[in-house]
């Protein structure tokens, strides 16, 4: 694990006790610890007053398999979605809670977690079905294709502003869950999609949907309006892995070719590859901070600076290898930024890489 620290161009190493970790997700919990998840098995817990890692594992009561997804709950648990079901975990009190088929899930195995404003859990991607549980009422809620679903394979999920859960995945199905009804469908007419990478609401209540091989589906609820962005009008890439916005409303869509910013009041599309700085045009994550734009690639973070907003223009820097970073292979979607301004990058490797707040260079040379 690596802890850069940009002013003085120094990084530090922390060596996790199994050569094997492969980080694959990252977050900070209430204590302002920091989680690096490993996909093989355990968890790296980094406090950052010592900046020591510790390993949860087994003997902690952490008895799992590989994790795939993490979730920070508002009373500040630690839920671990694995091969082998659901752990909650308590920093408080230091109990561990299991929750498998054997009390009502679906399945084990899952790929993604989304918590709701009533603070339920939405366990997804097992290709089962989709497992509601409230903790609260200690209450689990199955849907599936034979009852409430048309496909079972269903992996991301977005709540909007009425409370509404919107969900997609692997088949390309749309589906709306109204939580005062109790009633989940599909959404008019299904997308003609393969699958559905990403979900994403604005404050018109406007989802956004990101495909694979399909571009990016705009869609009003209210009208069932939609439009279509694809390479036919404007994008570089039909295949679009994240989408975030940021503060101006600017819709950012990344993908394996590049990332654009897509100004929709303006109607104009702004293409940031290897020509306009990036290290590489393949971009697996995506953070929002302070107005600068971190781009999570092969070669490690390009952080995009506006130079002139107004005139879309921006300066491109990139942490990587000769700032010492020896893992630069960024996995998808595992950027987070912690309380004080760290960015955490897990990789496709043995590390976790820790990097400083970016301050702006005013020295005169």
């Amino acid at each position: 694990m690596f802890s850069y620290d940009e002013e003085k161009n120094i990084f530090e190493k922390y060596y996790s006790s199994d050569s094997r970790a492969l980080i694959w997700d990252i977050f900070e919990d209430s204590q302002n610890q920091i989680w690096g998840i490993d996909a093989f098995g355990g968890a790296y817990v980094i406090d950052q007053e010592s900046g020591q890692p510790a390993n949860i594992d087994g003997s902690d009561g952490l008895d799992f398999n590989k994790v795939w997804t993490t979730l920070v709950d508002d009373k500040g648990r630690i839920w671990l979605g694995t091969e082998d079901g659901l752990a909650v975990y308590d920093r408080n009190t230091k109990i561990v809670k299991f929750i498998t088929e054997n009390e009502g899930l679906i399945a084990n195995y899952m790929y993604n977690l989304m918590m709701d404003s009533k603070g339920r859990i939405w366990v997804l991607g097992s290709g089962r079905g989709v497992s509601v549980v409230d903790p609260e009422k200690g209450e689990i809620k199955q849907l599936r294709s034979e009852k409430e679903l048309n496909n079972n394979r269903v992996t991301e999920a977005v709540e909007d502003r009425s409370q509404t859960i919107w969900l997609g995945g692997f088949a390309g199905e749309l589906l709306q869950y109204d939580p005062s009804s109790d009633k989940l469908r599909v959404f008019r007419d299904s997308l003609s999609v393969d699958r559905i990478n990403d979900l994403k609401t604005d404050q018109e209540n406007t989802i956004y949907i990101g495909t694979q091989g399909e571009g990016i589906h705009i869609l009003n609820p209210e009208t069932n309006v939609r439009k279509t962005l694809t390479t036919q009008n404007a994008l570089i890439s039909d295949d679009n892995m994240s989408l975030e916005f940021d503060d101006r409303g600017i819709l950012w869509a990344a993908g394996l070719k590049g990332v654009e910013r897509i100004d929709l009041s303006k109607k104009k599309i702004s293409l940031f590859r290897k020509d306009q700085g990036l290290a590489a045009n393949d971009i697996y994550a995506i953070a929002l901070k302070e107005g600068r734009i971190y781009l999570g690639n092969s070669k490690g973070v390009t952080v995009l600076e506006p130079q002139s907003v107004e005139k879309d223009t921006w300066n491109a820097f990139t942490i990587g290898n000769d700032q010492g970073m020896i893992e630069t292979d960024i996995s998808q979607n595992s950027f987070s930024f912690d309380s004080e301004g760290y960015l955490w990058a897990g990789s496709n490797a043995l590390m976790l890489n820790v990097i400083d707040p970016v301050v702006t260079d005013t020295m005169s040379y």
